[in-house]
């Protein structure tokens, strides 16, 4: 099993986070050539995406639970210098509907 890869889709973008519903739907946090923080969204198996939504803070993990509710979770911060960031907030990112992305702070 998983004894041969081929690619599907190459980007110069950045994937932080993906996940497949099923054989053909997938969500992504994905980079583009605006934004490197964009929720994603293939049809067919990860071939081709579409941009449903820009985030606004650094993504990093995309997750779907069992009932199919989608979760984002995002940080933002401050530039430091050396650490580069200090992490002051977090938000997560919810959709009920497919495609309807809210910000939720915690």
């Amino acid at each position: 099993m998983c004894s041969t890869w081929n690619v599907i889709m190459q980007s110069p973008y950045s994937i932080a986070s993906y996940q497949f519903l099923d054989n053909n739907l997938a969500y992504a946090i994905m980079g583009d050539s605006i934004s490197n923080n964009n929720i994603m969204k293939s049809i067919d198996g990860g071939i081709s995406w579409q941009k449903v939504q820009t985030i606004n803070f650094s993504s990093y993990k995309i997750y779907f639970n069992p009932t199919g509710a989608g979760f984002v979770f995002s940080r933002y911060g401050v530039f430091l210098g050396d650490p580069p960031w200090l992490t002051i907030g977090c938000f997560i990112y919810r959709s009920i509907e497919i495609d309807n992305w809210n910000i939720q702070e915690i």
